[in-house]
């Protein structure tokens, strides 16, 4: 079962964190506004509720309304839109919300979700911290949140990530706990740009990759750049694996800002002496 993430950045409790701009939980949102600053946040809503067009649209039956036949043909009954699928329109009625730009808090943990709809979520602006734990859905798609800084994704099945340079700009805390991550996928989160806090607790890990701290070079334009890899994880937590070669100390002791290290529950017997 997943766990809360320890190291939030922030309280999802607190209600100064949970709305951006930060709101006064008497006053209004558009009181003592301007015109123009009203007529602004209307059109931008319109424009939001516009962009989506489900195939299905989610209909409440009202109590006065009659229920359907069971023998009725299937198209007769109430149904729900896209089942399983992480959208802009899921998103704004889970959280009660009309505008995407009021969503900064999202939690979505447990709702059997396999797919995404990754264009709807550009929308959301000020979305800073995800909770999708214990679900089916992909890894990379939530880098179309712009501002997204605290990720969860525990218990979703992930293995065989893929990263490209300049995936999720503003992450600082990630937690990929009890998934089926390998060495080669743990490396890959090393293009993380500012990465501080790496969660990896339960995945069956053998070994870490010895390149852990070897920087990676990008090519554009015939130019080559080069980037570290890992070059702000401050913490992290590889507690519940399978890790028992010595290796592993050589390779996270280049990790240049590494201050916390968690390997309990590994079958780590001898610690070696490091410089």
């Amino acid at each position: 079962m997943a766990t809360s993430a320890v190291w939030k950045l922030e309280s999802e409790n607190n209600f100064a964190t949970n709305c951006f701009p930060a709101r006064g939980i008497v006053r209004r949102p558009y009181e003592g506004a301007g015109s123009w600053i009203v007529a602004y946040a209307e059109a931008q809503q319109n424009k939001f509720k516009a962009s989506f067009k489900p195939e299905k649209q989610v209909h409440i039956q009202k109590e006065s309304e009659t229920i359907p036949d069971e023998n009725e043909p299937a198209d007769a009954k109430l149904q729900v839109s896209d089942v399983g699928r992480l959208d802009g329109k899921f998103l704004l009625q889970r959280h009660h919300v009309e505008s995407p730009l009021d969503l900064c808090s999202v939690n979505v943990s447990d709702r059997e979700l396999e797919s995404v709809a990754e264009d709807d979520f550009k929308e959301f602006l000020n979305v800073a911290y995800i909770n999708a734990a214990e679900n089916l859905l992909p890894f990379r798609p939530f880098t179309s949140f712009p501002n997204l800084r605290e990720l969860e994704l525990p218990v979703n099945g992930l293995r065989n990530l893929k990263l490209l340079h300049g995936d999720f700009p503003n992450l600082q805390v990630l937690d990929l706990s009890y998934n089926n991550l390998s060495a080669q996928d743990v490396l890959e989160l090393g293009m993380l740009p500012k990465l501080k806090v790496l969660t990896l607790t339960g995945n069956g890990l053998h070994s870490v990759h010895p390149d852990m701290a070897r920087p990676f070079v990008i090519t554009k334009d015939e130019n080559e750049e080069v980037f570290g890899r890992f070059s702000h994880l401050e913490v992290l937590l590889l507690d519940d694996n399978r890790l028992s070669d010595l290796s592993t100390f050589a390779s996270l002791a280049a990790l240049p800002q590494l201050r916390e290290l968690n390997l309990d529950k590994n079958n780590i017997e001898v610690i070696p002496h490091l410089r």
